[in-house]
């Protein structure tokens, strides 16, 4: 009993408060993980996300990827073969965090950071001051649209202009972006394969939604297709 009220005490009061040290996530080390943690190793991590990352983007993709945080989405799309990402953070904590992740790696030169929100900014893990905003239709042309924005995905999606090839989007229920709102947006803006993934074992109550634009298979399927 008093182990576990001094575990919720540290969570709910000290947790976000004591130093920061390097981590783990999904094989990325990130100087994130408070000091007091007694894992600081955490493999599971966005499994399904990156993964989805790792499989949805090809060689020479640009990435626009709302949801910059720690930096291991970006480091995941540039080893997957992004030639350039293009990254929104509206918390200046994060982009802090997530540079230095970047230049461990080596990577700080394939990912543009920007300090904006998209959207609206329901849940930030930091403060937005100094943050720019950008509308969802502002957003630059892309092959691979990634979204992990706590909440704000359905905002985006209603927004947005003309899809690109794919959309991977964190789904966020308790935020109001359920899994099914999610999957009704990307059907209207022209998605007609929607596939689903795990996000982290054990961690049911959300999903990644993998949308695929119809006429990127069928180029892929026809390649001379219009040539003579």
């Amino acid at each position: 009993m008093v182990s576990t009220w001094i575990q919720q005490t540290y969570n709910e009061v000290l947790r976000d408060k004591v130093p920061r040290v390097f981590g783990v996530y999904a094989g990325v080390p990130v100087r994130n993980a408070p000091i007091l943690d007694r894992t600081k190793n955490h493999p599971n991590y966005k499994h399904g996300f990156l993964r989805s990352i790792e499989e949805g983007v090809d060689d020479g993709d640009t990435v626009c990827l709302v949801g910059f945080g720690r930096g291991v989405s970006s480091v995941y799309a540039v080893r997957a073969g992004a030639a350039e990402v293009i990254a929104y953070e509206g918390a200046r904590e994060m982009i802090d965090v997530g540079l230095e992740t970047l230049e461990i790696q080596g990577l700080e030169s394939r990912v543009s950071i920007r300090h904006a929100i998209v959207g609206d900014a329901i849940d930030l893990y930091g403060t937005p001051e100094g943050a720019g905003t950008v509308s969802p239709a502002e957003l630059p042309g892309c092959d691979v649209l990634v979204l992990d924005c706590e909440g704000a995905e359905t905002g985006i999606l209603d927004g947005f202009g003309s899809p690109p090839d794919r959309a991977i989007v964190e789904t966020h229920p308790p935020k109001g972006a359920s899994d099914g709102r999610v999957r009704e947006l990307l059907s209207e803006l022209g998605y007609a394969t929607i596939e689903a993934n795990e996000y982290e074992p054990d961690r049911p109550e959300k999903s990644v939604l993998v949308a695929t634009d119809p006429r990127r298979e069928q180029r892929a399927a026809t390649p001379d297709a219009g040539v003579e």
